[in-house]
């Protein structure tokens, strides 16, 4: 069976193909807030048998992709959060109020760290970072600004920060406001992660898996140096993928 994976973020449409268990053909487009103009209607022209979609941009924009897949003939599964999957339980006082990309994102990581504790951070527009004790609890998270709406929040709100738009190196003891900037946006979000870290272990002799993902990860993983660190920049296709196995 062709089943086509879609993950609808605030700036990107990520898309992937599920060809015998395996993610295959991925690629990102930015929407513009038009998934069906950019991006989506172009996969569509070899019309998969399923498709599978995770989105966070609302009931009008998921109605319309919904009508054109209706149109097409193509059967449509929208991600949700649950109260539990594969031994990973929600731990929102609501379950379904967490968004459906942070819990696809730990479905995949607690898949494969299962029996150690897991922080699954996401780097994008936003950050979100989620907390999964050893036994598969999920203990809760935390959701702050994304570097580029850090440094946006600091341009609005102040009169003498004037920023090159170059990147620069991330430095600790910046020596210009655009360093400045730049490295305190990226290091506010590494002590965040820090501190969700340590709040994990339990144990002396315990390790805690970090899994990242998200536009910003790279840059962020770079700068952790506690626990154990991987990027997967797919993770929400991941979870997406798994969840529809069963679909």
């Amino acid at each position: 069976m062709s089943t086509l994976l879609i993950d609808l973020g605030n700036t990107r449409l990520k898309s992937a193909w599920l060809r015998d268990g395996r993610l295959q053909d991925m690629q990102a487009v930015v929407h513009h807030g038009q998934p069906l103009t950019y991006g989506l209607e172009s996969l569509l022209q070899h019309p998969p048998e399923r498709v599978l979609i995770n989105s966070m941009l609302g009931d009008a924009i998921r109605r319309s992709i919904q009508q054109r897949l209706d149109e097409l003939g193509i059967p449509g599964f929208w991600a949700s959060s649950q109260v539990q999957h594969g031994g990973l339980r929600n731990g929102y006082q609501l379950p379904e109020r967490l968004g459906s990309d942070r819990w696809l994102a730990m479905i995949a990581a607690w898949q494969s760290h299962q029996g150690r504790p897991v922080c699954v951070v996401s780097c994008g527009t936003a950050v979100t970072i989620d907390a999964i004790a050893a036994d598969g609890q999920h203990q809760g998270g935390m959701i702050l600004p994304g570097v580029q709406m850090m440094q946006h929040s600091l341009l609005q709100g102040t009169q003498q920060i004037n920023l090159d738009l170059q990147t620069q190196p991330l430095q600790l003891f910046a020596r210009n406001t655009t360093q400045a900037v730049q490295s305190g946006c990226h290091f506010a979000i590494v002590g965040a992660i820090r501190q969700m870290l340590e709040g994990l272990v339990t144990d002396a002799e315990q390790t805690v898996q970090c899994v990242l993902t998200g536009g910003d990860a790279q840059a962020i993983a770079e700068l952790l140096t506690w626990g154990e660190v991987e990027y997967r920049p797919q993770l929400v296709l991941e979870g997406l993928a798994i969840v529809g196995q069963n679909k």
